[in-house]
């Protein structure tokens, strides 16, 4: 699961943050590198045609009420997990 469990829960807001950028950037980034927007399918056809659409990767912004409430919520998920205090 973890090569090793946080301890503080600065450690749980480090694996949040790592957690973002794998879900909404880099896996995101994958996807596009394997069906890019001009990818078609055997049948010569769009690739990214309705019902499916292209994704946009996220990048962090800490004035994004959205990013920061993922942040924390899946900081403060871990830290009970494991037990860790929360502490904000």
């Amino acid at each position: 699961m973890l090569k090793k469990r946080p301890k503080t829960f600065t450690d749980c807001l480090l694996l949040a943050r790592k957690k973002f950028d794998s879900y909404f950037a880099h896996n995101i980034l994958q996807l596009l590198y394997t069906y890019p927007l001009t990818h078609k399918t055997k049948d010569g056809l769009s690739f990214w045609t309705l019902p499916k659409r292209a994704p946009n990767q996220l990048v962090f912004d800490k004035k994004n009420e959205l990013h920061v409430q993922f942040i924390t919520s899946f900081a403060c998920l871990w830290a009970r997990i494991w037990n860790v205090k929360i502490e904000f």
